[in-house]
């Protein structure tokens, strides 16, 4: 199969998928929405690990460039903000923002 092909094949398979995945989000759909729609492409995205941050967080969460999307791909809740103002202190010049629910936020305070 040519490259171009197997590009549009592969692109239309991943929006197949995430329509089926945002019909699963309920009211977090909109939330989800009006973060892309309010951060441009240059922000930092840093998720905790929880439930709400992996799945729409990390799998429908648009993500435009490199090094713009901060995860942990394992430990326990609370790292995302620790993470986040490490990351925006290696990136004054950037908007940074945090996706964590209460458990993960509240290991912090």
């Amino acid at each position: 199969m040519p490259s171009g092909e197997y590009s549009e094949n592969v692109q239309e398979l991943r929006e197949t998928l995430r329509a089926k995945l945002r019909k699963t989000l309920g009211p977090y759909e909109n939330i989800l929405d009006s973060m892309r729609n309010r951060l441009d492409e240059e922000t930092i995205f840093v998720r905790d690990v929880t439930v709400p941050a992996n799945v729409w967080g990390s799998r429908l969460f648009e993500i435009y460039k490199p090094r713009h999307s901060i995860h942990a791909s394992g430990g326990g809740i609370g790292q995302a903000l620790p993470t986040g103002i490490g990351a925006q202190k290696a990136n004054p010049d950037k908007r940074v923002v945090v996706l964590a629910g209460d458990g993960g936020f509240m290991v912090n305070i």
